[in-house]
């Protein structure tokens, strides 16, 4: 049997106190530190110390046995019926609803992350806490190849006990494994009532037979075809879905209507609402009054959808399914390698940005792509790239990140050759590292001037007053600016050995 923890012994005993209150003229104490009392079982395992208080020594030594044998027996019924998998069960949920609202995570997997966890049912958890960082815990599961799906959900009363199991349902089958807020904002227009849980379950039963639709358009051109439909349901006044038996006239119709949405024919997917939504999607991305049958690409579209909502998880698989069909293949290995990152999943992360490389070696991007991420992990290949891609590309983002790299090794004779031919286009971050070349490299006046221009666009910068400071000693003797700037640049410690140069210089 399943051990009881220690979270779901501390939800259990309150309420044994009440079964056997009626029972035994006693009080009855628990206690977890060992005591001169009889001992809580459940599975041959002490789970608490049993204390009564009010029966005299005489009264103890006759009917404690009986008393102690009594509380064993509800407690342990209590288990059976309160439990499931060991933890806290629906209704002790319940209890705590009772007390007000109960925020926290709804977790389908094979058994919780975490200790304090309800069950709602077998392999369906709540982990209560607003304090709960979803991501990083699916991350770790993900991590662990534990499957889940998870959605943060907020229990008003004991009627929303039956909602969970439906929007588990729901979600998983749109195909999602994470159902964050914007993924809830998205299918607001559902509303998620109890019609639209029974419509959806009718619609996917007849997915092998019939015709799916998620179409968009005029209210009149919709009622043509709920007409047809053996299921329909409205979303808004101009968009429904619909499931329809196959005609011979159906898709002829559909294109007459000046309707816009998804097709999935018959038995076309095994997760087919979700195939469903991608088709919708893929002509949502089109344009107006398109009309898409579900098509490979169509997950490749869906996949860059649940990038947005926030899902990782599913954007991973959506993408990884997209791979043999899509027809932006690069795109589809960015996606992927941002997921993969997200995830912490760098070793594909950059295989999927090499692979991109492969296709399109003379893309300046996907160079700097490859960069970025090899740079985040620390490798010294990163130089290299952030070179080619400026070679192929001498513009201001390549340029500049290639700048910052090489400030790094102090290269600065290189950064002012690379910054500037491109001084009228340079962003911020850009005109300082050229600002600072220049001085560097003892080009005092022309770093004097870019360095005026920057404290134009950032009055409050202390970097840039600290050079400011420096630059007017050695070129003008004028020491105000530093007695005023010196003190602020002391107090930040990334910008010490600046404040050290200019005390130096001061003194000197």
């Amino acid at each position: 049997m399943t051990a009881l923890t220690p979270w779901t012994i501390e939800k259990l005993l309150p309420l044994l106190q009440e079964a056997v209150a009626p029972l035994l003229p006693v009080a009855l104490r628990f206690e977890r530190k060992e005591a001169a009392a009889g001992n809580l079982c459940f599975d041959g395992e002490k789970v608490a110390s049993v204390l009564f208080e009010g029966l005299l020594p005489e009264e103890k030594k006759r009917w404690g046995p009986c008393a102690l044998a009594l509380v064993n027996e509800v407690f342990n019924r209590l288990v059976r019926e309160k439990t499931v998998a060991g933890l806290p069960g629906p209704d002790l949920l319940g209890r705590e609803l009772e007390k007000g609202p109960q925020k926290g995570l709804l977790l389908k997997t094979k058994r919780p992350p975490a200790e304090k966890a309800f069950a709602l049912a077998p392999g369906l958890f709540f982990l209560p806490g607003e304090a709960l960082k979803p991501k990083e815990l699916l991350k770790g599961l993900w991590q662990e190849k534990r499957p889940f799906r998870a959605t943060y959900f907020v229990f008003e009363g004991r009627e929303d006990l039956a909602l969970a199991p439906k929007l588990v349902s729901f979600f998983e089958d749109f195909g999602f494994y994470w159902f964050g807020g914007r993924a809830a904002r998205y299918f607001s227009a559902l509303g998620l009532k109890e019609e639209i849980w029974q419509g959806l379950k009718k619609i996917k039963r007849l997915a092998p037979t019939h015709y799916l639709l998620w179409l968009k358009g005029p209210r009149a051109a919709l009622s043509c075809l709920k007409e047809r439909a053996r299921v329909g349901l409205s979303l808004t006044e101009e968009t429904a879905l619909l499931a329809i038996p196959p005609e011979d006239d159906l898709l002829s119709l559909l294109s007459s209507l000046s309707l816009a949405g998804g097709v999935l024919p018959p038995g076309q997917a095994k997760v087919p609402l979700k195939a469903l939504w991608a088709a919708f999607e893929h002509a949502r991305r089109l344009g107006e009054e398109v009309l898409v049958t579900f098509e490979p690409f169509s997950w490749h579209v869906l996949g860059d959808v649940f990038l947005d909502l926030g899902d990782w998880w599913a954007a991973r698989e959506t993408l990884e399914e997209a791979r043999g069909g899509t027809k932006q293949p690069i795109e589809l290995l960015n996606s992927l390698a941002l997921v993969y990152s997200e995830l912490g999943a760098n070793a594909r992360a950059e295989e999927c940005l090499r692979e991109a490389l492969a296709l399109a070696p003379q893309d300046p991007m996907l160079y700097y792509n490859l960069a970025v991420f090899l740079d985040r992990q620390g490798q010294k290949e990163a130089v290299s790239l952030f070179a080619r891609a400026y070679e192929l590309a001498p513009q201001g983002p390549f340029a500049e990140a290639l700048a910052a790299k090489l400030a790094l090794s102090g290269d600065w004779s290189r950064i002012k050759e690379i910054l500037a031919p491109l001084e009228e286009e340079l962003s911020f971050r850009g005109l300082f590292l050229l600002a600072r070349a220049c001085y560097e490299t003892q080009e005092l006046e022309k770093a004097l001037g870019l360095f005026k221009r920057l404290s134009e666009r950032a009055p409050k910068n202390l970097e840039v007053l600290g050079y400011l400071a420096l630059l007017y000693i050695h070129l003008r003797g004028e020491y105000s600016v530093a007695e005023a700037v010196l003190p602020e640049l002391e107090k930040e410690s990334s910008l010490r050995d600046l404040a050290q140069n200019l005390r130096v210089l001061m003194e000197g």
